[in-house]
């Protein structure tokens, strides 16, 4: 199946996988295709659940959950190929070869673009799904912020997708900045923060707020646990070049994903 929409004779689309996923096995089909938890860390992230939420919200929170996930997997080989090629690429002479910085100038391009007004949202995605890796990150985001969720919203409603582009950009810009100067890239991490806070949201009604353990002067709680159980599943569902010794902690990316609520000590 492929990933673009495509449209009958009635001019009805044809959905999309993510449109399907949640009515399909998890292993059937192009669903065994895409990046998805496995029994064990289900399991696990059920037991979490079954600790905070009623029995009836599991399901809920599990199947936002599964979507994030997959989304962030898929991501986070794109960013981390930009990282690791912007990285080892020191023979390069131009740094228009290495991936990094050439996503980085497309954002920058697209950011123009948005800002001189001459452009109209159509021809605007249309630039960006012109170029396979960003448009690749940049959908991920704008599926995780669009509500109701709008699969391919760059081909699909690009107006809802300018809404969302300055924003979307602007966090994208930021992680790949970091993975090529200084620090792992992390959208794809904030993603997988944005699809806890989604699903804990939807199933008790409340945002999750960030919890502080004063005794051991770190982060904790609920949602970072839970945070820190995906990044672990995404390291091993990485390809072996890309996977890190250790998962990333997850705490800034928590912090970063509720800094708008108050920390509860």
């Amino acid at each position: 199946m492929t990933n673009k929409s495509r449209r009958t004779d009635d001019a009805i689309s044809y959905l999309h996988e993510r449109d399907l996923i949640r009515f399909s096995s998890d292993d059937f089909g192009w669903v065994e295709g895409r990046p998805k938890l496995s029994d064990t860390v289900q399991s696990e992230l059920v037991a979490l659940l079954a600790m905070h939420l009623p029995a009836e919200r599991i399901d809920i929170a599990l199947s936002i959950l599964h979507i994030g996930f997959s989304d962030a997997a898929e991501a986070a080989v794109i960013e981390l190929r930009a990282a690791l090629d912007a990285k080892l690429s020191k023979d390069a002479k131009k740094p228009s070869s290495k991936l990094g910085v050439r996503l980085r100038s497309q954002i920058y391009e697209v950011t123009k673009a948005l800002e001189s007004g001459e452009m109209s949202p159509e021809e605007i995605c249309t630039s960006i799904l012109s170029k396979p890796e960003l448009a690749k990150l940049i959908t991920v985001h704008l599926e995780e912020v669009i509500r109701p969720l709008q699969t391919d919203p760059l081909e699909r409603e690009p107006c809802k997708a300018v809404e969302h582009l300055p924003a979307v950009l602007q966090d994208l810009r930021r992680a790949i900045h970091d993975g090529i100067t200084r620090a792992p890239v992390e959208a794809s991490h904030d993603i997988l923060v944005k699809a806890v806070v989604s699903a804990l949201t939807r199933a008790t009604g409340k945002a999750p707020t960030r919890n502080w353990d004063a005794h051991d002067n770190e982060e904790s709680g609920f949602g970072l646990k839970c945070c820190r159980i995906l990044a672990r599943e995404l390291n091993l569902a990485l390809p072996a070049d890309l996977t890190r010794e250790k998962p990333l902690d997850m705490a800034r990316a928590w912090r970063r994903g509720t800094e708008k609520t108050p920390r509860a000590f």
